[in-house]
């Protein structure tokens, strides 16, 4: 992988981390702003926010853990490993990369982890 293929997969991974922690940052003042609205049905009232508070766990969840998957990648950059697979060591093609750019496996170490 050439410098400059490097230099542009670390401004989309850094784009990508700002992108996760706005959203993190929204979804917390969403729901620390949510105002319920007066019910005459209080039971429906309660399970429409069980069911906010799940939604709201599962994205914030989903969140994070692309956050945590974009900040691994940055640290390989600044260790000298990004783009080399994390099981074989083998170089990630450029195609993988395109597609997501923390990806952390080859396309044979990604096949056999999806295996059976």
């Amino acid at each position: 992988m050439t410098d400059a293929e490097q230099m542009i997969h670390h401004d989309r991974l850094s784009a990508d981390l700002a992108q996760q922690l706005a959203s993190i940052a929204a979804l917390l003042a969403a729901t620390g702003n949510a105002v319920s609205e007066a019910s005459t049905d209080m039971r429906q009232a309660r399970i429409d926010a069980m069911a906010q508070q799940v939604n709201t766990r599962d994205q914030l969840a989903r969140f994070n853990l692309r956050r945590r998957k974009v900040e691994a990648a940055l640290t390989r950059f600044e260790a000298g490993a990004y783009g080399l697979c994390c099981e074989c060591r083998a170089e990630i093609s450029g195609e993988r990369l395109d597609h997501d750019a923390a990806e952390v496996f080859c396309e044979e170490c990604a096949d056999e982890r999806e295996a059976p």
